[in-house]
């Protein structure tokens, strides 16, 4: 295929992962943000050499597009390709470095949000307890009951467990921990908003 037929294409996905994501369907987009970016690399692949501007404009689009789709080292990966192929425009290189920035700390979110010590996952693990009424009641460290209650619903939270959805923000993780071992009482709502 040609560089026009393969960047129309991309063009056409990545419209339709657009929508998806208005519409609150984000695996869908994502789908349509991988195959976007597959059809743009492919498409950066048949250029001439000869057309470097085409070139850095294509290659800045598709590692965007790998980025969009969740594909972090996809992304990063032909971001580093896209800097050694000859000829790449400086304005290329500019925008390949700040994407390859932006794509290191979402690497290093993902990373750091997914690492909860061990210490925390017991603490919880020994003091969140699930009831029938849908609270989630977690225990104060001397077992004398309940520190906090809370109703958790899909309108307003996203149902993880209590270590993951504790754990999104490592911080205020902390701080309700140090609370909850001096005896105050706290909510999730507390912990998201950071306020007392």
């Amino acid at each position: 295929m040609t560089w026009a037929k393969l960047h129309g294409e991309s063009e056409r996905l990545a419209s339709l992962a657009s929508e998806a994501m208005r519409r609150g369907r984000p695996a869908l987009a994502k789908a349509n943000y991988k195959l976007a970016a597959r059809a743009e690399t492919d498409a950066l692949a048949s250029l001439d050499p000869g057309k470097p501007r085409t070139s850095g404009i294509t290659a800045v689009s598709a590692v965007a597009l790998w980025f969009k789709s969740g594909n972090l080292k996809e992304a990063e990966s032909l971001a580093h390709r896209a800097f050694v192929m000859e000829g790449m425009p400086a304005f290329a290189l500019d925008e390949l470095r700040s994407l390859l920035q932006v794509i290191w700390r979402e690497q290093a979110t993902i990373t750091s949000t997914a690492k909860v010590s061990t210490d925390v996952e017991q603490y919880l693990r020994e003091r969140l307890e699930a009831t029938d009424d849908g609270r989630l009641l977690i225990q104060s460290n001397n077992g004398d009951g309940p520190v906090v209650g809370v109703m958790l619903t899909v309108d307003e939270y996203e149902l993880l467990s209590g270590a993951a959805l504790l754990a999104r923000n490592p911080d205020r993780l902390t701080d309700a921990l140090a609370r909850l071992s001096n005896g105050e009482q706290i909510t999730f709502a507390e912990i998201f908003a950071g306020g007392r």
